[in-house]
């Protein structure tokens, strides 16, 4: 679902936090220039993101939102399962 506001975000935590979200990932998905290149709506969705995955998430394990471990197991036990 989109994130439209700060609510939104705060259940997304709570989500992360009593594990009913027990996966993340980055929805990786880059495409060649001749592909972007294409007029819409004709030009496929979606942009490389696995490389911020990572970085972004532990800004927030370096804010306290979540622990290391909870996020290894986010990105690494929970595709797994």
């Amino acid at each position: 679902p989109p994130v439209r506001d700060k609510a939104h975000q705060d259940a997304l935590w709570v989500g992360v936090r009593q594990g009913v979200i027990d996966v993340l990932g980055s929805d990786h998905a880059p495409h060649t220039h001749e592909e972007k290149d294409k007029g819409y709506p004709n030009t496929p969705s979606g942009m490389p993101g696995v490389q911020t995955l990572v970085p972004v998430m532990l800004t927030h394990v370096a804010a306290g939102r979540l622990s290391l471990e909870r996020f290894a197991d986010l990105v690494a036990h929970g595709p797994q399962r």
